[in-house]
């Protein structure tokens, strides 16, 4: 079932599609996948989850650290940092 708001937004984005098409004469290549660093995903109940997983793990085979790990913070938890006027520099205190 589909609420009036839902389809308010439907006729919307087809109104807008209709608009590019006769402007820009597009090319469906299909389901989007990829794009500008963000993974769409979609799922079996017709949702779609965004997510930058492939952005990280590319950036990080790009620097070659795809076989790193994670560690455990050296820096407390209860330090606040903040940036200072100068470019670069940043002071801590502990709350």
């Amino acid at each position: 079932m589909i609420s009036s708001s839902q389809a308010t937004l439907l006729l919307s984005f087809s109104n807008l599609l209709l608009s590019l098409n006769s402007t820009f004469f597009p090319k469906n290549l299909g389901q989007l996948e990829y794009f500008f660093g963000i993974e769409f995903k979609h799922l079996l109940d017709k949702s779609l989850l965004l997510t930058e997983n492939k952005y990280i793990k590319d950036l990080f085979h790009e620097t070659n650290m795809a076989t790193t790990h994670p560690i455990s913070s050296l820096l407390s938890s209860t330090y606040k940092c903040e940036s200072e006027k100068r470019v670069g520099e940043s002071s801590c205190k502990e709350t």
